[in-house]
């Protein structure tokens, strides 16, 4: 048995982020990579007829050995392995940004959307899609359309963590573009929740400093969204998700995020997350109006 520890960078050059691995080789036949930034881990990874089983951030290569001679240096079948990852975790990334444009393309049909909506997504969110504070359920009224739809490609492409939602996104009338259109532009024209989870405000002059002086920018000083839509609305959102997602993200468990933001996120401390999620848990006020209106009539936000 041999152990050996690693680390592999890798630049993404359409998406202009880093992704580092950290990697232990446990035995010579078996070899586990640990993430340590996003990468997606899902997908199963093939050359020719070997295939590696990756999934949920674990790379096992158990039997490899025997497709190679076994005097093969472990350490060779480790970057190998490596590789496939990258490849794989690419090749994801281009297929969701594929996918998005797709879904942006399409007409909305409204009431197609608030079908689906319904059947697929209320029992969870709500028929209101103020989403459940109790369980982290996000609330969904009036969050943008792009970047619902661009989430539900995510998800779809498992470069979100979520089995709930692989499960939903996997199901037939799911998985088209269209009904991502379709829903996207009926939750992005829902009423926001006028009385989403807030905390305790202990933190929360120090979260609305922390806001403005770095997130306003992107998300708007109204926390309402960019103009293009792909920069989320964060305004009404119920306090324990925010918090939640904070945490996730500098824990490395969004995948497809901007090196920038993963760096800043993960120098908040825990005080400075609860007061940031608390501040916008609390901002409910109309902002700037983002609606655009469709070629086929429809109105999103």
């Amino acid at each position: 048995m041999r152990s050996s520890l690693f680390h592999l960078v890798s630049l993404s050059p359409q998406h202009e982020r880093v992704r580092h691995l950290h990697l232990q080789v446990v035995s010579e036949p078996e070899f586990r990579i640990a993430l340590q930034t996003p990468i997606n881990m899902r997908s199963c990874a093939h050359t020719g007829n070997r295939v590696f089983a990756v999934r949920a951030g674990l790379v096992k290569l158990s039997s490899l050995m025997g497709a190679f001679n076994r005097t093969f240096d472990a350490l060779a079948l480790a970057a190998i392995a490596v590789l496939v990852a990258l490849a794989a975790a690419r090749a994801s990334e281009e297929s969701v940004d594929q996918a998005t444009k797709t879904a942006l393309s399409l007409d909305a049909q409204l009431k197609h959307g608030r079908a689906l909506f319904i059947a697929q997504c209320a029992s969870c969110h709500g028929r209101t899609g103020y989403g459940d504070s109790s369980r982290s359920i996000p609330a969904l009224a009036g969050q943008r359309f792009a970047y619902i739809v661009r989430q539900l490609a995510n998800f779809s492409g498992d470069e979100r963590e979520n089995d709930t939602m692989h499960h939903v996104v996997a199901r037939p009338n799911m998985r088209a573009a269209q009904s991502w259109a379709d829903v996207a532009a009926y939750v992005s024209r829902m009423p926001m929740n006028p009385a989403a989870e807030t905390g305790d405000g202990t933190f929360l002059s120090l979260g609305r400093g922390i806001f403005h002086e770095q997130c306003a920018s992107c998300h708007q000083p109204d926390a309402g969204g960019d103009q293009d839509g792909l920069v989320p609305a964060l305004k009404g959102q119920h306090y324990s998700y925010l918090l939640g997602q904070l945490r996730q993200l500098a824990a490395y468990r969004r995948h497809n995020v901007d090196e920038e933001l993963l760096r800043f996120i993960q120098s908040l401390d825990e005080k400075e997350k609860q007061g940031v999620a608390d501040y916008l848990s609390r901002q409910h006020e109309p902002g700037k109006n983002h609606q655009v209106l469709r070629q086929n009539g429809t109105l999103v936000d």
